[in-house]
């Protein structure tokens, strides 16, 4: 069981949260509609989709390893070029 101080603790930083995300959802409507135009929410144009069809598709490269092995992950390589300064 929870004392009254800690429920309106917990209550107060709902509250903090809530008003948290808010805020952070409207900072990034904002940068959105900042943009030229307005968002296009709908589906894309039939056209737009039957262009979409016709690309060429990425060849296979042969450094690609097969399929049937694991791909490597390279283990601690990144954080050793990011702190490598």
């Amino acid at each position: 069981m929870l004392t009254p101080f800690e429920k309106m603790l917990f209550v107060m930083l709902a509250l903090f949260a809530v008003g948290a995300t808010y805020a952070g959802f409207m900072e990034m409507w904002q940068v959105i509609n900042r943009g030229q135009g307005k968002l296009a929410l709908n589906q894309a144009s039939p056209a737009r989709r039957q262009r979409a069809r016709r690309l060429p598709r990425p060849a296979h490269h042969a450094q690609d390893p097969p399929h049937d092995q694991p791909v490597p992950s390279g283990g601690g390589v990144g954080l050793h070029l990011l702190f490598s300064g």
